[in-house]
């Protein structure tokens, strides 16, 4: 049986990988799990959060050779604006927690390539 929708929505505030889960902390206090499963992935996992009142889904997209314990992830507010005379930014890890209502959160790391 699923868990009851929680009241209130709530937003991600701040994103951490290891080596094979990302973790989620809410605007709320509460700590969500997303697992990447026994075999994981080298370039990321999709799924549902987990061990919290909030299912969101969630992407994790990791660039190659990236080890995600090692990369420091902060929020980005809007979009990034890119200067086509310059080569674009890809930062080394992207992790995305979309709630019940579709709106994403977008959190990345501040290194890339």
């Amino acid at each position: 049986m699923p868990e009851p929708r929680p009241e209130r929505e709530t937003r991600p505030v701040q994103v951490a990988l290891d080596a094979d889960a990302v973790l989620v902390a809410m605007d709320d206090g509460s700590q969500c799990l997303g697992a990447a499963g026994a075999a994981g992935r080298a370039n990321g996992w999709t799924g549902t959060l987990a061990e919290c009142p909030y299912p969101y889904t969630y992407e994790v997209v990791l660039a190659a050779g990236t080890l995600p314990g090692q990369v420091p992830l902060q929020e980005v507010q809007s979009a990034v604006l890119i200067d086509e005379a310059e080569v674009p930014f890809r930062p080394l890890v992207v992790v995305t927690v979309t709630d019940l209502n579709g709106k994403p959160y977008r959190f990345e790391s501040s290194a890339g390539f």
